[in-house]
């Protein structure tokens, strides 16, 4: 792993300079690597960022420890780019099934491009440590109807920060019908210890935020996820300097960290634990009813 220098000489030939982000995961059965191409804006920044081939490669072979990795288009298969500045279709991953790869914690993986037959850019990382939940257990119903509530989880020396979000299903009931919606909930961000302790009036707070009262609509939360994920040294250097948007490929956002040897961008792992489809406390569900953020939305 080492810095990279975000200086670019105008004057100098022409090279090809690749924009890589991938995060490999164990527990994924897929691995998927996004690479883009960086560009000089001698036109319009605005067209050019619109043209596929201004920002993609059409015969760039990406491997992972010598597997070549397939190509694919597929908007379905893989999340499309937020609108923005960047054109969202195509979407252009190159990817191959986890059962390809010798994905053990420890080992190294190594990413190598080539452009006629020529290697362009190449980076390594370390896989890290799978880990599980421990607060709530599998048989917990989860409760936020108390001042704290705690979650923990087994923490590892190759973790380096953890983000949390619950996905919270509610249904939903009126005379036109009934239907199930999904809100997710970024409980906390860039956490750098096992544990992770809130008010639970925040539960409340979040979902009067994010529905409406509708009148004669009646609603109950149907399940919770909680997830938690983790990732190595590599993301955590590159999130400490606030480069978070893994689309840019303008010159003006070159990141200042980058361990892409002849590209930049991030090529690191991660890992992740979740609790499926918890349910609430009783106490939960009667607040639901009172609380003044969440008293009029039909619970």
């Amino acid at each position: 792993m080492a810095g990279c220098s975000n200086e670019i000489d105008l004057l100098a030939p022409k090279k090809e300079i690749p924009v890589v982000y991938s995060m490999l995961s164990i527990g994924d059965s897929m691995q998927v690597v996004r690479v883009e191409r960086a560009f000089l804006a001698s036109k319009s920044p605005d067209l050019i960022a619109q043209l596929p081939d201004s920002i993609f490669y059409t015969d760039l072979q990406v491997s992972l420890n010598g597997i070549l990795l397939n190509e694919s288009m597929e908007t379905d298969r893989f999340p499309i780019r937020d609108n923005g500045f960047f054109i969202t279709s195509p979407n252009r991953f190159y990817y191959t099934l986890s059962s390809a790869l010798s994905l053990i914690p420890g080992n190294i993986v190594h990413l190598s491009l080539r452009l006629n037959d020529t290697e362009i850019a190449k980076s390594e990382t370390v896989l890290i440590s799978n880990f599980s939940i421990s607060s709530p257990r599998v048989t917990d119903i989860l409760s936020f109807d108390r001042s704290n509530v705690t979650y923990r989880w087994s923490g590892s020396e190759d973790h380096f920060l953890y983000d949390i979000n619950l996905r919270i299903k509610i249904h939903e009931l009126s005379a036109l019908g009934e239907k199930v919606i999904e809100l997710e909930w970024p409980l906390a961000r860039d956490l750098t210890n096992n544990r992770f302790e809130f008010d639970g009036d925040s539960f409340y707070n979040f979902l009067g935020s994010h529905l409406e009262p509708i009148p004669g609509l009646s609603r109950s939360i149907q399940s919770i996820d909680l997830d938690v994920l983790a990732s190595g040294r590599v993301y955590q250097e590159f999130r400490n300097i606030g480069q978070q948007n893994m689309g840019v490929t303008g010159i003006q956002s070159f990141p200042n960290f980058s361990n892409i040897e002849g590209g930049i961008g991030i090529f690191d792992s991660r890992s992740f634990a979740s609790r499926k489809g918890m349910s609430v406390t009783v106490g939960t569900i009667e607040l639901l009813k009172s609380h003044p953020s969440t008293s009029l939305l039909g619970f």
